[in-house]
């Protein structure tokens, strides 16, 4: 979920409304089709599905294939893992584990989902430590020339 909002721009509201459906090809393109949000409850209104905020925002977002290559990888794995059942083209893209629409009720709930999703490297990669060392040489030399 955490890379669809990196490579989509989707509000919230709108990545939580996804069904599996909305994720497809048209003309050899994957997009994401944009047609509803899920609105955060409200003092008397629950939360519940709704019109996008403006007419502007309905759209079909082309997937780039580092985002197709993770939306594959869960709808064929993930998903089911998750609800216990093959997803249907009605079905959530991003659902609770028991197949109802869910999105987090304050910005504590979405950073700890976010952070929970981002694990950091465990070592940093050779190129990297070999860059970092060659820049810290470099600029001690600098620093002795000086």
């Amino acid at each position: 979920m955490t890379r669809t909002y990196f490579f989509t721009g989707l509000r919230p509201g709108e990545l939580h409304a996804l069904r599996v459906g909305s994720y497809r090809e048209e003309h050899e393109v994957r997009l994401l089709d944009v047609r509803e949000q899920y609105a955060l409850p409200r003092k008397d209104v629950p939360a519940a599905l709704a019109p996008l905020k403006t007419v502007w925002a309905r759209r079909k977002i082309p997937v780039h294939l580092s985002l197709a290559r993770a939306l594959d990888g869960w709808l064929e794995n993930g998903w089911k893992g998750h609800v216990g059942r093959p997803p249907k083209p009605e079905d959530f893209l991003f659902p609770d584990s028991s197949d109802a629409a869910y999105r987090e009720h304050d910005c504590d709930e979405f950073l700890a989902h976010f952070n929970q999703e981002l694990e950091p490297p465990r070592k940093p990669p050779r190129l990297v430590a070999a860059l970092v060392t060659a820049a810290v040489l470099s600029w001690a030399r600098q620093r002795r020339t000086s």
